[in-house]
């Protein structure tokens, strides 16, 4: 399994994200939210993982949270244009509230950060849509 590295190998499909989040998820699994970040070209430049989040509402928080992180790291990186986002809930993915989700799309749009992908970790890998925040079928 290729596995891109940071700032050498672009993110080209969904699952080159899925894979280096994998990288920062919990072993045994549990509730957590790991955002993979991107810059304009493609490549890699930052993973946060945020332990603890119990439900889609925190997810969401967390991401809100990790998006305010990177706007002011100052570091020698290309600046974020585009995340990628999963949440392992062992309790499942289930439609967080509207203002965080609103709020959300707010702050994503007054970054010009682009949320890529979402997906979900419960008992089975799943695709989350980027617009609503919904579970859709993988």
């Amino acid at each position: 399994m290729h596995l891109p590295r940071a700032n050498h190998d672009r993110l080209t499909d969904e699952y080159d994200a899925l894979r280096v989040a994998a990288l920062a998820i919990s072993r045994p699994l549990d509730d957590e939210t790991v955002i993979v970040a991107s810059d304009i070209d493609g490549f890699g430049v930052g993973l946060i993982a945020i332990r603890h989040t119990l439900t889609s509402t925190e997810s969401v928080d967390s991401v809100q949270r990790a998006l305010n992180h990177l706007a002011t790291c100052d570091h020698d990186t290309p600046p974020v244009a585009a995340i990628t986002v999963l949440t392992v809930l062992r309790s499942g993915f289930t439609p967080p509230s509207t203002n965080g989700v609103q709020l959300l799309q707010r702050q994503l749009d007054a970054s010009g950060v682009s949320l890529d992908r979402w997906f979900c970790l419960d008992d089975r890998l799943r695709n989350v849509d980027v617009e609503t925040l919904d579970v859709v079928p993988h």
